[in-house]
């Protein structure tokens, strides 16, 4: 199947040639975009949560020297910080979808693709066994059918040694038993 593909797409060393160099589509580069985005966005989240937890030993620290009004500072950067790392989330939420939904097109694509080449190896393979060729063997084939059915089985003989003569050596055994014992000793031979 891999070398029909092949002829079809016109390379002549099957589908290995295929992927050798493949091509980076647009879809592939806005995947590659997409992650990249996402990677940032990763880093950017671990740098403000190591500062959230800095900031969080400041104030307990400003808190036991007395500096409340410096620690709810403190606290309130934080809470801003927490909001940051929830947008952060729901951008690497929608990136993840985004990228999902490329992925699945780029394999729709390329399954739809497939099928393509499917269908046009089938339109093919269909011109090249056209009714007319069927139709001809189907004519031929009943030919022969005909001709096998004008074989009767009258033109079979089968000839036996003298009947006479096994009659008094068989046992008296029922009529389905003595129908192997003498097709065993009989010799079938076919006669025109």
């Amino acid at each position: 199947m891999g070398n029909l593909i092949a002829k079809l797409l016109g390379t002549s060393k099957g589908p290995k040639q295929l992927t050798k160099n493949p091509k980076v589509t647009e879809a592939d580069q806005a995947v590659l975009e997409l992650k990249l985005v996402r990677d940032e966005i990763e880093r950017y989240k671990k740098r403000i949560m190591a500062m959230m937890d800095v900031e969080t030993e400041t104030a307990r620290k400003l808190a036991q020297e007395g500096r409340r009004e410096r620690a709810l500072i403190v606290l309130k950067k934080k809470k801003l910080q927490s909001k940051a790392i929830e947008d952060s989330d729901s951008k690497l939420t929608q990136i993840e979808e985004l990228v999902h939904g490329l992925e699945t097109a780029a394999q729709n694509k390329m399954m739809f693709d497939a099928i393509k080449i499917g269908r046009d190896a089938l339109v093919n393979l269909q011109k090249e066994v056209n009714s007319e060729g069927v139709e001809c063997l189907m004519l031929d084939t009943r030919e022969a059918l005909e001709q096998q059915r004008c074989v009767s089985p009258r033109k079979l003989f089968i000839h036996l040694p003298s009947l006479g003569n096994l009659a008094h050596r068989l046992p008296a055994w029922s009529a389905a038993s003595r129908v192997p014992s003498l097709r065993n000793s009989a010799k079938w031979t076919r006669t025109p």
